[in-house]
């Protein structure tokens, strides 16, 4: 398991981790993105999909949908809100295996409400806030494995 912490301190410098991690990634990938509400997981998926070839002007949190998806130059992608599922029947109803277990790669918020699906994915990050725009990133993976900021 490789793991790298970086402190962002702006919402741009978020965008760059984001962009590095999405130069990295092949499918199928499932990414855990985990930590307190607004610690900036949105905003990472965001920039991690618009380095998929996402219009980042295009992509809202799912909050309300679940699941979003988008077509990336090359690969399905999912964004995926697991906030509001309240227990794992609600949650196998969705279909998460296309998520999990599927083609694409699937960026999964609070993926840790749910220990099978955390368990399922190949790379964890935990965004730790520190401030309006600065935050800590943690990342976990088994197929991330360099980072040149």
């Amino acid at each position: 398991m490789n793991q790298f912490e970086f402190t962002a301190s702006s919402l741009e410098e978020t965008r760059k981790i984001g962009l590095e991690i999405a130069r990295q990634l092949t499918a199928p990938t499932a990414i855990a993105l985990t930590g307190t509400l607004g610690a900036g997981k949105t905003q990472l998926a965001r920039a991690i999909l618009e380095g998929q070839g996402v219009n980042p002007e295009h992509v809202s949190s799912p909050t309300f949908t679940i699941c979003q998806e988008y077509d990336g130059e090359k690969l399905k992608l999912f964004h995926v809100d697991l906030y509001r599922i309240q227990d794992d029947d609600e949650l196998m109803e969705l279909g998460p295996e296309q998520w999990v277990d599927g083609e694409g790669i699937a960026l999964i918020e609070w993926a840790d409400r749910f220990e099978w699906v955390l368990g399922s994915c190949q790379t964890e990050i935990e965004l730790e806030p520190l401030g309006e725009e600065s935050r800590i990133v943690r990342v976990r993976s088994q197929v991330l494995v360099e980072f040149s900021l």
